[in-house]
């Protein structure tokens, strides 16, 4: 039956394509699923309506599957796109749900657009929650995150996400406006016990475990804490802008970074001049080579351009694996030995397993590096 809207009376063309038809053709044809919640972004750059969901979602480990948004080409703002996801906008607790992608989706994110409050970042809001839910994408399918969109003073907790993506094209000209592998931004939010091993079909792109973190000006006190999380390819946390705190993480595989590129790190790629870092319990092992025609480059097995804010606490990176231009850069304090890192680090367990959060992988689910205790 179409949907009938209860406030108005009347049937509702829910995929805006000029038809009244079924439920299930409409929220699966056309444009794809229309968002649970609602979130609209103005001019200035921060949302001037959000109508989001406030209840709790438990999905009782059932899976969505084929699930399908696409966003038109030549998109004319970030107001519709932002709104792409299962849930447009959360302010609820979302659990223990999987999604898997239609191959055609196109989508600013999977699970949740802004996971929090956005039209004013108050610590006395109740606290958005997405938990034990995870995120699988088809070949073919294209988004900016593959589990939320902005977390802003929220938790993300036991989830994950696996699959194959491109990049997001809005339009012929444009050629993507970033990817990551859990959220594109947050703001003083929590992200703990998560793990990706999501691929990009090119490994020319930076892909982030988090893309970047920042309180959108209005408090700097704001802190991102990410904390016993790991990913199968570099850099945790892309860009930060605020005080992030990174405990107990790792990332491991190879980056190898087109022109344009001066700067990178293994752990975070590049730290603001004004960003208070704190990295404790951390490693990579793998490959990082930029290719530049800059004079002027920074490259480092944790963090891309280091301040005096920065403090490095018990992290490695393996050391010989800083390339620019094909030529090997020196290392410095924090590189260890292939050695060091196949005897003591592989396991990790004693770098990372602050709180007791990794286990062995006797598996080898993860090539026998360290897997989370409820994996």
């Amino acid at each position: 039956e179409p949907y009938t809207s209860k406030e108005k009376g009347e049937q509702i063309d829910i995929n805006e394509n000029g038809t009244i038809e079924s439920i299930k053709t409409e929220v699966t044809t056309g444009r794809g699923f229309n968002g649970i919640g609602e979130i609209k972004w103005s001019g200035s750059g921060f949302a001037d309506t959000q109508k989001s969901f406030k209840g709790t979602f438990d999905g009782n480990g059932k899976i969505i599957s084929n699930f399908y948004i696409s966003i038109d080409k030549n998109i004319d703002s970030s107001e519709d796109l932002l709104a792409t996801a299962l849930f447009s906008s959360n302010e609820g607790i979302i659990k223990n749900l999987g999604v898997k992608t239609s191959k055609k989706l196109k989508s600013f994110a999977i699970i949740a657009g802004v996971n929090g409050k956005f039209t004013s970042i108050d610590s006395s809001a109740p606290e958005a929650r997405i938990e034990s839910c995870y995120s699988e994408a088809q070949e073919g399918s294209q988004f900016v995150s593959a589990l939320i969109g902005f977390n802003i003073l929220g938790t993300v907790e036991n989830c994950y996400t696996k699959g194959t993506t491109n990049m997001l094209q809005l339009n012929e000209l444009d050629p993507g406006i970033g990817c990551c592998k859990i959220s594109y931004l947050d703001a003083g939010g929590n992200f703990r016990n998560c793990y990706s091993t999501l691929e990009y079909k090119s490994n020319e792109i930076i892909m982030p475990f988090v893309y970047s973190t920042g309180a959108f000006d209005r408090d700097s006190n704001y802190e991102t804490v990410i904390e016993n999380c790991y990913s199968t390819s570099a850099i945790i946390l892309g860009n930060p802008s605020n005080h992030s705190i990174l405990r107990n993480c790792y990332a491991n595989g190879d980056l190898n970074l087109p022109d344009g590129v001066n700067t990178c790190g293994g752990i975070i790629a590049v730290a603001g001049n004004s960003t208070v870092l704190e990295l404790e319990n951390c490693y990579f092992k793998g490959r990082i080579d930029l290719n530049t025609n800059s004079e002027s480059y920074d490259i480092d097995g944790l963090v891309g351009n280091k301040t005096d804010k920065t403090t490095i606490t018990n992290s490695k990176y393996l050391e010989k694996s800083l390339y620019v231009n094909g030529e090997l850069q020196p290392d410095d304090e924090n590189a260890a030995t292939e050695e060091e890192m196949n005897s003591y680090m592989k396991s990790v367990l004693e770098v990372v397993n602050g709180d007791g959060a990794f286990k062995e992988d006797t598996n080898n689910i993860n090539n026998g590096y360290p897997i989370l205790s409820w994996q």
